[in-house]
């Protein structure tokens, strides 16, 4: 929505919106002048949308593109919140990345060329989404992407010199100012073709590719286009959930012993085979349909002793047992989901592990498992060793860390 056009009636904004079009065509004579221009500092600029526009500059005679940063940055929303609140995005929101223009000959056609490049968008704010627009400018019917367009382009340095948006930009001519003239004879001057990016595009994230072009006079030395990102915003921000075991489903179990160890302060792993640790975590309070980001068990190792032979370290395995009860250790020995998901060092002291293990949280939520559950255990070529970690009911527990966003 243009800054001036918020608080406007539908009449105004109409109004408005001729009278911009107006201008924007006297902006692109002057462009088109015989005078050599700069497009930096020379370029008569059409007021309104050329301050929240990236200003794409083409060298002609080396294919190299630059991008221009807007003059203002996108508007504040009021509060005096720090983001953006309108659909037209400035260098503070978004980067423009364009590729260098490939040429190629039109065929029946001597005085132009033309020019395609890449074109993508980086979304830099830190905790909001960019949606497809849904105020002014509103994409065609049917579009449900982030909007990007060229309301502007000349070929500099020569009289007449031209430069034409071509049929790279995948949206026919479209009517982005009113809603009272069509486009299909071409002659409308509120015209433009587009692009359309998926949406969401979150935060952080850059967009997929796309191929858009110009038609360009051969003997011009330069092309300017002004290029207008149009989206909605959503705050987005990073949620994290920490999740702490079931006290009566986090256990070891020493072999030949039919007893449940539940020891709320301890889990113990070592001795070949003899101790091995069960850890199990609720997934009831992860929403649904979120996009899991990153998710870590963590737990504080008390005390390691790797014994006289070798590998320091605790094996992890992605397992599903359910509930313990009193005499059923099967979790410790039945076949896992995943084994060796990861491993865990043995440290000479105190000191928190942590093991990523969000492809095995993102399965779970898939098969619709309520819980999460580990298996720890030691190789043979540890020998006699253990390790104690800080169990269930500690200060340390274990934790299994989830960060997620909307989808």
């Amino acid at each position: 929505m243009l800054p001036h056009l918020t608080s406007r009636s539908r009449r105004t904004v109409r109004g408005a919106a001729r009278g911009i079009a107006c201008v924007l065509t006297l902006a692109l004579a002057a462009a088109c002048s015989s005078e050599p221009t700069s497009p930096d500092t020379g370029t008569t600029e059409p007021p309104d949308l050329a301050r929240n526009a990236f200003l794409l500059t083409i060298d002609v005679p080396t294919g190299r593109v630059t991008v221009g940063r807007p003059q203002q940055a996108s508007q504040s929303s009021a509060g005096g919140a720090l983001r953006p609140s309108l659909s037209l995005l400035g260098s503070d929101a978004i980067s423009l990345h364009a590729g260098n223009c490939t040429f190629s000959s039109i065929p029946n056609n001597s005085k132009l060329k033309s020019c395609s490049m890449s074109l993508s968008i980086e979304n830099q704010l830190a905790a909001t989404d960019l949606l497809a627009p849904t105020s002014f400018p509103r994409p065609p019917a049917g579009v449900n992407g982030i909007l990007v367009f060229p309301y502007t382009a000349a070929g500099l340095g020569i009289p007449g010199g031209s430069a034409v948006p071509n049929a790279l930009w995948d949206g026919a001519p479209a009517n982005f100012f009113n809603d009272f003239s069509g486009c299909a004879s071409g002659k409308n001057s509120d015209c433009y073709r587009w692009e359309s990016y998926a949406s969401p595009l979150k935060a952080g994230q850059t967009s997929a590719t796309k191929t858009v072009g110009f038609d360009v006079d051969k003997n011009a030395n330069t092309v300017a286009a002004y290029i207008v990102v149009a989206a909605d915003l959503r705050d987005n921000p990073i949620q994290t959930l920490t999740i702490v075991p079931e006290p009566e489903n986090c256990s070891y179990h020493e072999s030949g012993d039919p007893t449940l160890r539940l020891n709320p302060e301890i889990l113990r792993v070592g001795g070949i085979v003899r101790y091995r640790s069960v850890c199990s975590f609720l997934l009831q309070d992860v929403p649904a349909g979120v996009d899991i980001l990153s998710a870590d068990f963590r737990v504080f190792q008390i005390e390691g002793d790797i014994g006289t032979a070798g590998d320091p370290q605790v094996l992890v395995d992605h397992v599903d047992y359910g509930t313990l009860e009193a005499g059923d250790f099967s979790p410790y020995f039945e076949t896992a989901l995943d084994a060796g998901i990861g491993t865990l060092p043995i440290a000479n002291g105190p000191a928190f592990e942590t093991l990523d293990v969000a492809p095995e949280v993102n399965a779970d939520l898939t098969a619709s498992r309520a819980r999460f559950q580990l298996r720890l255990r030691t190789s043979e070529v540890i020998g006699a060793g253990f390790v104690h970690y800080a169990g269930p009911g500690s200060e340390t527990p274990p934790q299994l860390i989830i960060t997620y966003r909307k989808p």
